[in-house]
């Protein structure tokens, strides 16, 4: 209440000097007005959720992603598939430095979302995450409009056999503007250029591309 009240006798005292003061009143109400709608978590949260297209109650988990994929940036995953009903495929990879999860979905149609889970979520019971790992493919398929899956089951493989179709490494990856990573992806002898918003968690588009191609290199803003 002291710091308010400091404040307002700073802009009194401003609008005694003068006409000549007030656009020197006008740019600290403003930046008091800036300072208090950022320190309010209501009101950051909405600005994200405007600023990135994404419902307000997912603000707070859709930040967190963003900040796992920054986290994991240098970690080049190598994904082992996994298998689901309904044709939905499910890939899975661990970061060895963080010990970080990356989960991929990909629905039919391979329109691919992403999901990570940070070290400490695997402190949770197997309980809880194989409930966390059911919500999130029941997500997926509704943003698809999809019926979800029933069950989920490991890929096996007979010893000495090929990878199982789906199978990846990703060969490199760079963090680009407006929260999109790129990345360079080797399956099944072909290799491809993935853009995949680390906001929304959905690979936005695909390409192949020869095997040598390099991933950009990292953008600002």
């Amino acid at each position: 209440m002291s710091d308010v009240k400091q404040v307002l006798s700073v802009m009194n005292e401003d609008a005694r000097r003068g006409p000549l003061a007030r656009p020197l009143l006008i740019a600290r109400t403003v930046a008091i007005i800036t300072a208090v709608i950022g320190a309010t978590p209501t009101a950051y949260q909405f600005y994200q959720s405007w600023k990135h297209d994404i419902p307000y109650s997912e603000v707070p988990h859709r930040l967190s992603q963003y900040e796992l994929f920054v986290a994991n940036i240098d970690c080049n995953p190598s994904y082992k598939a996994l298998t689901a009903a309904n044709g939905t495929r499910i890939d899975a990879a661990a970061c060895p430095k963080t010990g970080d999860i990356s989960v991929r979905i990909v629905a039919p149609g391979n329109q691919a979302y992403h999901q990570w889970v940070a070290f400490k979520q695997l402190q949770k019971t197997a309980a809880a995450r194989s409930a966390w790992l059911d919500l999130f493919i029941t997500s997926a398929h509704a943003q698809e409009g999809k019926p979800a899956p029933v069950a989920v089951q490991t890929a096996q493989a007979p010893p000495g056999a090929p990878a199982p179709a789906g199978s990846s490494q990703v060969v490199c990856q760079s963090l680009q503007p407006k929260a999109m990573v790129v990345r360079i992806v080797s399956e099944a002898g072909k290799c491809y250029r993935e853009t995949i918003s680390a906001i929304h968690g959905k690979t936005e588009r695909r390409d192949e591309v020869p095997c040598n191609t390099q991933c950009p290199a990292p953008g600002k803003g």
